[in-house]
């Protein structure tokens, strides 16, 4: 087994940029995407035409020449997006269609046989310090189902930022045919839990069915969101509420913040027997941008689905309820 003569770093010696792309390796876990939320975005001319336009961010690519064990990592970054116009473009095809929008390396230090832009004489003399080594590239007629350039098992770096699903006969560029396939790199999250008894009896009754109110009253938590949430996932249980009536009763529950205006997907509740029930509920939620940063009070919620069903549920001392939130970094 040969070393290679240094490690990453080591004053006054030649360093190899292999090493350096290992370290980016190691340090994302061997994973590739977007640095930001926001990142890379591809979205429609301001005006639809044959194009489209990146955002502006950063990400980190595998290393996927030709020999190479993806155990390095590119890092690329463009401070001001791009346009993508009629020439970066496929052109109109006669059959529905899908592309892949790639941002792409280049790297003189490997084969470029394959390599959709850079030939094996490049940089041109002379242009070493200037050569674009990053490009943008719309790998063209890809399975309608691709969801990563990794599918493709083509040997060059390339991460796919959003997929093209181009109706036939057409060039025009709308958000409806853009597909974003952006991952996180080294996404974050973070768990919020609570739970509490019902001391009291707390009934549910709207007036209005439909028209949620806080059930059980005690259930609320105030909750810090991160600044970096885009999304949260969220599950909750209501265990040993009392239906008092053996006719049927229904009613929805959610969980979240009225005052925000963001809940989890209602469970529905239905039952006509009399006795003890439990219900539970959950959802993904957006975490809409003003209110990352914030201290928002979560709570469960509920509603009769019916004027004959309300009265019908009450929490007493032997309820209990619990509610686990996970706020996480995706795209936005």
């Amino acid at each position: 087994m040969t070393w290679t003569n240094v490690p990453w770093a080591l004053d006054g010696a030649l360093i190899p940029s292999s090493l350096a792309r290992l370290g980016q390796y190691v340090a994302t876990g061997g994973a590739e995407g977007i640095a930001q939320l926001g990142d890379l975005k591809v979205a429609p001319l301001d005006t639809p035409g044959n194009g489209v336009k990146i955002f502006s961010g950063g990400a980190a690519v595998l290393n996927r020449y030709q020999g190479e064990t993806p155990d390095q990592t590119y890092m690329v970054h463009t401070a001001s997006g791009e346009i993508l116009g009629p020439s970066d473009m496929p052109a109109s095809s006669g059959s529905a269609l899908s592309h892949l929008v790639c941002v792409t390396v280049g790297d003189p230090e490997f084969s470029q046989t394959g390599h959709p832009w850079m030939l094996s004489s490049d940089p041109p003399v002379g242009t070493e310090d200037t050569f674009q080594y990053v490009r943008t590239f719309v790998v063209q007629n890809v399975p309608s189902n691709t969801v990563s350039f990794d599918q493709l098992n083509l040997n060059y770096p390339a991460y796919a930022l959003a997929r093209l699903d181009v109706p036939a006969s057409t060039t025009t560029i709308t958000s409806g045919m853009i597909v974003d396939l952006r991952e996180m790199a080294s996404p974050r999250s973070k768990d919020f839990q609570w739970s509490v008894a019902a001391s009291v009896a707390d009934v549910l009754v709207v007036t209005t069915p439909g028209v949620f109110e806080y059930w059980p009253d005690n259930s609320q938590s105030a909750v810090p969101i991160p600044k970096w949430a885009s999304y949260a996932y969220v599950d909750g249980w209501i265990n040993g509420f009392v239906d008092s009536s053996s006719d049927a009763t229904k009613a929805e529950m959610r969980i979240g913040s009225l005052v925000m205006n963001v809940y989890t997907p209602s469970s529905k509740y239905s039952a006509i027997v009399a006795g003890r029930e439990s219900v539970l509920m959950g959802g993904r939620i957006y975490i809409p941008s003003a209110y990352r940063g914030t201290t928002q009070n979560w709570q469960i919620h509920g509603t009769p689905q019916d004027a004959g069903s309300q009265s019908d549920l009450t929490t007493d001392a032997w309820t209990n309820c619990m509610v686990h939130i996970r706020f996480v970094e995706e795209p936005d």
